[in-house]
């Protein structure tokens, strides 16, 4: 529900974009939400329905041999007296041995615990677990007195700037992972038509490194990719993606976003992370050179 409530969020205003492209992903996003919605009723009965198989074979075991003298046909007796919804305890009367029978509510065998085996670490193991350890992004840090939820509470428009309640020596670690540059996904039609600036001018950027990652992640899977940055299903099959780097977000004013940019959704999180606990930062790109970024198409 969230997800079409907040449909229109981060993009240009209908009246301010007469091509429609705001208008279709807002669409998009209406229409993944009311599928997700679907499926959420459907896993719902299913659950209803292996509770009802649970409740009228629990008790039985691999050899088939009861833990108690009730029978199944007892119990589904009970089960039916019991219910207040009448039509759904005469449908169970009259379904009860084909739900039963039906493949996917069928009593799985316990699977037996197994003791599990320590492998020894190699000679270097413990120099490489520190050396990972070593490069994970650090996590947010506070100032005293402020908290992730006392900047969430404040309603975008009016966040304060990052600097006053992070730690300065995370802002600068933080910073410091797009060193080596840049990077961010966009459609190859966005692009041509906006740069890669939102309304405001602004533009959300995540490590070059980190974009390398998930694209080695998903492998050429336009599925996975989709998930990954949180795209509409199937929106890869007719939409072109492009990467888009940029070798010095430093010299376009690189800074943790406050929560205020145009591109800042209800998923948005102090602390220049994203909720998957990638890295994110924002730069000033309206007007960019053509020169500071490079794009190269993926799909």
């Amino acid at each position: 529900m969230a997800t079409a409530w907040f449909a229109e969020d981060g993009l240009k205003p209908a009246g301010l974009d007469p091509s429609g492209g705001s208008a279709a992903q807002a669409q998009e996003r209406v229409e993944r939400a009311a599928r997700q919605l679907a499926r959420g009723q459907e896993q719902l009965v299913l659950l209803l329905l292996t509770a009802i198989v649970t409740y009228l074979t629990r008790g039985q075991i691999k050899a088939g041999i009861q833990r108690n003298m009730e029978t199944p046909a007892i119990r589904s007796a009970r089960l039916q007296a019991e219910m207040s919804n009448k039509q759904l305890a005469a449908w169970l009367a009259k379904n009860e041995q084909k739900l039963l029978a039906h493949a996917e509510l069928q009593a799985r065998d316990a699977t037996p615990f197994k003791r599990a085996e320590t492998e020894p670490l190699p000679a270097n193991g413990r120099s490489r677990e520190l050396s990972q350890k070593a490069v994970e992004p650090p996590k947010p840090k506070y100032k005293p007195g402020f908290t992730e939820e006392d900047i969430l509470a404040i309603a975008k428009g009016e966040r304060p700037d990052p600097t006053t309640y992070l730690d300065p020596d995370y802002v600068a670690q933080h910073l410091a992972q797009f060193e080596n540059g840049a990077s961010r996904f966009m459609t190859q039609t966005n692009l041509e038509k906006y740069g890669i600036a939102q309304r405001d001018g602004t533009s959300f950027i995540m490590p070059g490194h980190e974009a390398t990652e998930l694209l080695a992640k998903t492998a050429g899977d336009k599925r996975a990719l989709e998930q990954a940055l949180g795209l509409p299903e199937n929106f890869l099959d007719t939409n072109a993606l492009v990467r888009v780097d940029i070798p010095d977000p430093k010299q376009l004013n690189l800074r943790i976003p406050s929560g205020n940019e145009a591109g800042a959704n209800e998923f948005w999180i102090p602390g220049g992370k994203l909720p998957d606990g990638n890295s994110e930062a924002v730069i000033d790109a309206a007007g960019i050179s053509a020169k500071m970024f490079s794009t190269s198409p993926l799909f």
